[in-house]
């Protein structure tokens, strides 16, 4: 997995540095009018941004590359390289993760955003490293 770890204001001109290109693309089953795809839209704003135009990220709205199911097979097993969906979805991969479709499990979002920075420092040990990782980096975007 590709790790992007720069400084808010560090980009790929400022280091010198080249990587090559990458063109991700991004299965979700939500419309464009949805908070999830503006999520996803302004991650792929950031990424080109801070990559000086060499990673892109073609988001594919309203079930285009399946439906939730097949976006998540599709991410395990290569073919998507990133999709946004629900924590269910991925319980049938990584049982653990529906930790996070139990009722009250936390007392806030605080409460939550404190349990993922602790659950990021544990991801290398799930199956599902980069779509896992995808799902931890939004969660800290968005809340």
């Amino acid at each position: 997995m590709l790790e992007i770890d720069a400084k808010a204001d560090e980009t790929v001109e400022a280091t010198g540095e080249d990587y090559g290109s990458y063109n991700w693309n991004c299965a979700m089953t939500v419309a464009e009018t949805t908070t999830n795809y503006k999520m996803a839209e302004k991650f792929a704003e950031l990424l080109e941004q801070k990559s000086g135009g060499t990673v892109t990220l073609t988001l594919y709205p309203g079930g285009q590359l399946g439906n939730t199911t097949e976006q998540t097979e599709a991410t395990v097993g290569g073919s998507v390289d990133f999709y946004t969906g629900m924590t269910t979805d991925l319980t049938d991969f990584v049982p653990e993760m529906g930790l996070f479709d139990m009722p009250n499990l936390f007392d806030d979002v605080d409460h939550m955003r404190s349990f993922i920075l602790i659950l990021r420092d544990l991801i290398s040990s799930l199956k599902l490293k980069r779509t896992v990782s995808f799902t931890l980096i939004l969660a800290n975007c968005i809340f």
